[in-house]
């Protein structure tokens, strides 16, 4: 079943998105986690230093007082403190637990202060059994209200961190499924797109699955046979038109002579006779192949693409102006520069074109026009490869 391309990337697009808004909400439950983990720390040291004020010697009570007020302090910042991440902003509320509300809260506060008090009374007089009684009791109360808290709160937390752990585990599953897809989907798209150039392994009657590919595809067969049934003025190679189909299609429309620009390019493969020394035929074949592929990429309706001889293709190109179709000869030479040969067997090759650019005079046929672009593409090769030279530039000459 094929499936397009666009659609494909419309799909990567969505995926990458929901991703990232998964990591984004892993970033909110590690947030989460903090708030409760600094939770958890103030209760400890709320502890220790009620344990420390139990511990005060009270010989000298000014300097116990002193060593009382301090601790106290302590203890009202952690209230303060631990107020503050109790109120802060929780963004995985289903997350978070109910037990450490308001309510318990408050009540942690006041046998905080309720302890304080009994504290202070207790350091201030020693000998009173009363004091001492009141003392023990908030001692304990209070201390097993925090043991208990933080027993919810690592309780809370155990379950917590099993959803947290559930959530990454379900993240990284996505993630490898998602990975193996879009690869194999990735890798029919890079063998389709290969298939077109030649490079796939897999046999002649190999079936692309892209719709886009296959739209290519068909738009180069039909480019390639188009306007003519005459099996003589095809090139058997490259399916182009060869020399006699250009010459033919040219004399056998009027469309050109709409066009106040009708421009030639003639292109030969640089150093060709080189290549041939190098390389086998196959090879060789497959670049002019390869070449007249990339050639219909760029035909519009109105131009005409040949293949002549062994190493020079030819457009015609029908462009509003002189300068649009020099372009898109640029492009065609770049496009070229830019696509890698391989090898059969061996490494990938870069191969480049020179032109020879013309704009066809309306008192010449097409005839003296091709001979006329092809006297420029030899001047151009004179002067060095992969460059398309045009009239002017050896105006004396001509």
């Amino acid at each position: 079943m094929k499936f397009s391309i666009k659609n494909l990337f419309s799909s990567v697009i969505g995926i990458l998105s929901l991703f990232v808004l998964l990591l984004a909400f892993i970033g909110l439950i590690m947030f989460s986690e903090h708030n409760s983990q600094k939770q958890i720390s103030i209760l400890q040291k709320h502890r220790t230093e009620i344990q420390a004020i139990s511990n005060i010697q009270a010989e000298d009570t000014a300097l116990a007082m002193i060593e009382f007020q301090s601790i106290s302090v302590e203890l009202t910042h952690n209230l303060a403190t631990y107020l503050e991440t109790f109120d802060a902003f929780d963004p995985i509320v289903f997350l978070s637990t109910s037990d450490c509300d308001s309510e318990n809260f408050k009540i942690f506060q006041n046998m905080t202060l309720q302890y304080l008090a009994s504290a202070k009374n207790f350091i201030k007089d020693q000998s009173s059994k009363q004091s001492k009684k009141q003392y023990d009791e908030n001692y304990t109360m209070l201390n097993t209200m925090i043991i208990d808290m933080l027993m919810q709160r690592i309780s809370a937390e155990h379950k917590q961190f099993f959803i947290r752990e559930m959530i990454v585990y379900a993240s990284v599953i996505f993630g490898l499924i998602f990975l193996f897809l879009i690869y194999k989907k990735l890798n029919i798209v890079l063998t389709d797109i290969e298939s077109l150039y030649g490079l796939t392994s897999k046999k002649s009657n190999y079936q692309v699955r892209t719709i886009e590919v296959e739209s290519i595809l068909l738009k180069f067969n039909k480019s390639s046979t188009a306007q003519t049934d005459n099996p003589k003025h095809i090139d058997s190679l490259t399916k182009l038109k060869n020399l006699q189909g250009f010459i033919h299609t040219f004399n056998s429309s009027k469309t050109y002579q709409k066009h106040n620009a009708v421009t030639i390019c003639m292109f030969e493969i640089d150093n060709y006779i080189l290549l041939k020394r190098k390389f086998n035929s196959e090879f060789l074949d497959s670049v002019r192949k390869k070449i007249a592929f990339i050639l219909s990429l760029h035909e519009q309706p109105v131009d005409i693409i040949a293949s002549l001889e062994e190493s020079k293709f030819i457009l015609l190109l029908g462009r509003n102006s002189k300068g649009e179709a020099l372009q898109e000869c640029e492009r065609v030479r770049q496009s070229i520069a830019d696509t890698f040969f391989k090898v059969p067997h061996g490494e990938k090759v870069s191969i480049t074109v020179s032109g020879g650019f013309i704009v066809k005079p309306n008192n010449k046929n097409i005839t003296d026009s091709i001979e006329h672009t092809r006297d420029i593409l030899k001047k151009a090769q004179d002067k060095g490869t992969n460059h398309i030279a045009q009239l002017r530039d050896f105006a004396e000459k001509f």
